[in-house]
């Protein structure tokens, strides 16, 4: 029998063969695609349009998800085997494009189509609602009676939730979100709700000498409060990595977490630890924490002194890292942060012993200050497989994305940061500003005012706001939230410069400008007076302002972000993203 294809199957037959032959490149796009038929983007997109109603980047996405399906199906690999293997560059984007077109995640696959003797009875079936896929580490009680001592409490913690970060199988919420309830008088279902967790370790440090007395439990919060374990453990600060090593692998056989070979020999493989150098590292972090000019000097003199004990400590470098990019990326950096960073995380990496926090701050690096973006993303992936829970990586990776051009896979990765880190006001305000450069206006509302909700007057908050309002057109609103941002942040008050120059108040716009004129010149005004200028018309300046070094980290999102856009007709604007050499 002969089957009659018609011309338009003919089409989209030679499309998917094309995508099919380029899975391993997920980099082959819409572009990339249009090159293989011969055609022109817009040639393609409307005859791509016109047979089946889809965009040319949706056919290529569904294309890849039916792959997918099938090879799941075939059990031909995990959720990120498959999701590589069909062109998908984030296991998290992949879970979600995946949900949204099947509706259901990847991970169900094999319990819906494959036959039960193949897959294996699930005993645990009838205990789903119960299983715990996720947990938070409340803040440490510190009842030892000496305040001095609060440091390790906090250190204790910060390493409980990154060691079980690592587990992967397990949504852990982050140390910002967790240390809100420092203190708290709420009940564990309360906690649990507001943080949507299944589960709750509360710890104390009871005695400190020579060595460290703690107790834990686990507690299931969700349908019924239930204590499931609990746990008194002594060690001194030499072994304390070994501890943890013992904590997690009894949280993990309580919860019924399979480890994997390599979970198991990375606990089995823990060291023991140079003591005088750990105690000057957790004094580090616990003095960074708490996010003032003093506290930052503090800890990072703790941390220099962590590295002159042992040198071959990698905690120290990973601190140091990225307490010198949280410098960098404020708003007071002396133009050194970056080079300082980027000395510690080398050292740190050169030591070979694999760390999220050193990649993160590699991939910061790369992509802030060095501008190799390709670098950036490969550090970003290798933080994320070593540790999913660590939530700043996937906050920059998805700013990376935005840049890319990624904008779906960007808004994926976002939003995993904010649900393991909920009460973090960045990660809210942002994913605003990001909801609100993806057109969705409403959402960027939404989500700048949840972050002034978790922190009266946050900057970023007013300024989302501002911006998602700009872009509708509501110029009196938009006004409004940058007037309340200079009068919370005065520093970011070049904002509202931006805002009366785009809605034509010129004279109010030139007002802010002279203003900041008077400023010291550093790579945060050097970055708001290109802004200003560009505004205003005035494009030499602007130009000058934006080639000034050390560079201000927002500046490769010239090519993407709405507040550059009066630049775009100038000629010397496209000479200079090209000059970045963005990827896409």
């Amino acid at each position: 029998m002969t089957v009659n294809f018609s011309k338009e199957q003919k089409f989209l037959d030679t499309l998917s063969d094309i995508i099919e032959a380029n899975f391993a490149n997920e980099n082959f796009g819409v572009s990339e695609l249009a090159q293989e038929m011969g055609l022109s983007h817009s040639s393609l997109h409307r005859k791509l349009k016109a047979i089946v109603r889809q965009s040319i980047s949706q056919f290529i996405r569904e294309t890849r998800l039916k792959r997918a399906m099938e090879l799941l199906k075939l059990q031909a690999g995990t959720v990120s085997e498959v999701a590589f293997g069909v062109g998908f560059g984030s296991t998290t984007y992949f879970s979600k494009c995946f949900h949204d077109y099947f509706g259901y995640p990847p991970g169900e696959v094999k319990k819906r189509f494959v036959p039960e003797h193949d897959a294996g009875i699930n005993l645990q079936d009838a205990e789903s609602e119960s299983r715990i896929e996720s947990i938070v580490v409340l803040p440490f009680d510190n009842y030892t009676g000496d305040e001095t001592q609060a440091y390790l409490a906090f250190g204790m913690h910060d390493t409980l939730i990154s060691e079980l970060g690592q587990l992967g199988a397990l949504r852990v919420v982050s140390k910002t979100s967790a240390l809100c309830y420092l203190n708290s008088k709420k009940r564990i279902k309360e906690i649990a709700s507001e943080l949507n967790v299944d589960a709750i370790i509360e710890a104390s440090v009871l005695s400190i000498g020579e060595s460290i007395k703690v107790q834990l439990k686990l507690i299931r919060a969700l349908p019924e409060e239930k204590q499931l374990w609990t746990q008194t453990y002594d060690v001194d600060l030499t072994n304390i990595l070994k501890l943890y090593s013992q904590i997690i692998k009894e949280i993990a056989g309580e919860i019924k977490l399979n480890l994997t070979p390599a979970q198991q020999s990375r606990l089995d493989g823990k060291r023991a630890v140079h003591p005088e150098s750990y105690k000057a590292y957790l004094l580090g972090m616990y003095n960074l924490n708490l996010l003032t000019p003093e506290g930052m000097q503090k800890g990072l003199e703790y941390l220099h002194e962590a590295v002159r004990i042992a040198p071959s400590e990698p905690f120290a470098y990973a601190g140091l890292a990225l307490g010198y990019l949280e410098i960098a990326h404020g708003f007071f950096d002396p133009g050194d942060s970056y080079i300082k960073a980027e000395e510690a995380a080398m050292k740190g990496y050169e030591l070979n012993i694999p760390s999220a926090e050193i990649y993160t701050a590699l991939a910061e690096l790369n992509m802030y200050a060095l501008w190799k973006f390709e670098e950036a993303e490969a550090y970003y992936k290798k933080a994320i497989a070593l540790n999913p829970n660590f939530y700043q990586t996937h906050y920059h990776y998805s700013w990376a994305l935005f840049l890319f051009g990624r904008m779906e896979e960007a808004v994926a990765e976002h939003e995993l940061a904010q649900q393991g880190d909920p009460l973090n006001p960045l990660h809210t305000s942002m994913l605003g500003a990001l909801y609100c450069y993806a057109g969705r206006h409403e959402d960027a509302i939404r989500e700048a005012r949840k972050s002034l909700e978790i922190q009266k007057d946050y900057p970023f908050g007013y300024w989302t706001i501002g911006e998602a309002y700009l872009a509708m057109g509501r110029e009196d609103e938009a006004i409004e939230a940058h007037l309340k941002l200079a009068e919370v942040a005065p520093w970011f008050g070049w904002a509202l410069g931006h805002t009366y120059a785009v809605t034509n108040r010129r004279s109010e716009a030139e007002k802010i400008l002279v203003e900041l004129e008077k400023t010291e010149v550093t790579n945060w005004t050097a970055l708001a007076r290109a802004v200003l200028y560009g505004a205003l018309g005035r494009m030499d300046e602007a130009f000058h302002w934006l080639g000034y070094e050390p560079h201000h980290l927002w500046i490769p999102w010239v090519a993407v972000m709405p507040m550059w856009k009066p630049l775009r007709a100038d000629a010397r604007y496209d000479d200079f993203v090209k000059a970045l050499n963005i990827p896409h």
